[in-house]
């Protein structure tokens, strides 16, 4: 009885901290995508607070990289149908899974149960046949759709999230995305460390030079310079009249000079 009850309280406890963790995560998804959709100009931030509508924003803010790339996609219309089919098969599974426990209860102890439960055909049919025979013939079957349906939600969202790192920090967007799929308790803090960088979709690249926009120095003379500006052997007017007083001959230092 001691250790039934150890057992139950330490499913309580690991419950308890993942429920914690689960909305810490939830709020620091929603705190980046927030911070990253409103800085690049998206009208709807506040939908990163919002199941299912949160995935939306994360496909169009992957869209909007694309479109500042010349580049067409559709991410935010697949991770809204698919996070809608993840959603709704979880709430599938959670009832075929009261169904199938009322159902065995019902046909271990049927005879046992109210004539209202009784003369319902639903039960009866379960009764006859047992609960476990419809829910294993569907089992496999459901399960297989589920594990489609997850696959091809992961990879959209991988996707989407290695863009988003690609446009905010290019040189550890593989590194990000790596870190994201084997430790996933690291993607929440990835995005919380990128929110408030310059995309380079919008900036350029963070490795470029800084761009002023100044413009280019103009020549004193026009767009053509003069031909003794470094051009052929001419030599500026200055030094011409130097070099010219400096070859007059003299005969002495009382003398003066004579042109030849």
């Amino acid at each position: 009885m001691q250790a039934m009850n150890f057992l139950i309280g330490f499913i309580g406890v690991m419950l308890s901290i993942s429920a914690v963790l689960g909305i810490l995560f939830y709020i620091l998804n929603a705190i980046s995508y927030y911070t990253i959709s409103k800085n690049r100009g998206y009208d709807k931030p506040w939908l990163a607070w919002i199941p299912v509508a949160s995935d939306y924003l994360k496909g169009a803010v992957a869209d909007d990289i694309n479109r500042r790339k010349g580049k067409a996609s559709n991410f935010r219309t697949w991770l809204l149908v698919l996070s809608i089919v993840t959603s709704f098969s979880g709430v599938i599974v959670i009832v075929l899974g009261i169904v199938f426990g009322l159902g065995t209860a019902f046909s271990s102890g049927f005879d046992q149960l109210p004539n209202f439960f009784q003369h319902r055909g639903f039960y009866r049919s379960f009764s006859a046949s047992g609960p476990s025979g419809l829910f294993m013939t569907l089992s496999p079957l459901f399960s297989l759709l589920l594990n489609a349906v997850a696959i091809g939600f992961s990879v959209v969202m991988y996707i989407v999230l290695y863009k988003t790192f690609e446009d905010y920090t290019p040189q550890n967007a593989v590194m990000f995305l790596l870190l994201s799929i084997f430790i996933s308790v690291t993607y929440p803090f990835l995005l919380l460390s990128i929110r408030n960088k310059p995309a380079v979709s919008i900036y350029g690249s963070s490795n470029a030079a800084p761009n002023w926009n100044w413009a280019p120095p103009q020549q004193p003379y026009g767009t053509t310079p003069p031909p003794y500006y470094g051009q052929g052997n001419a030599v500026p007017p200055v030094q011409q009249e130097n070099v010219q007083q400096s070859s007059v001959p003299f005969t002495n230092d009382n003398d003066e000079p004579k042109q030849q």
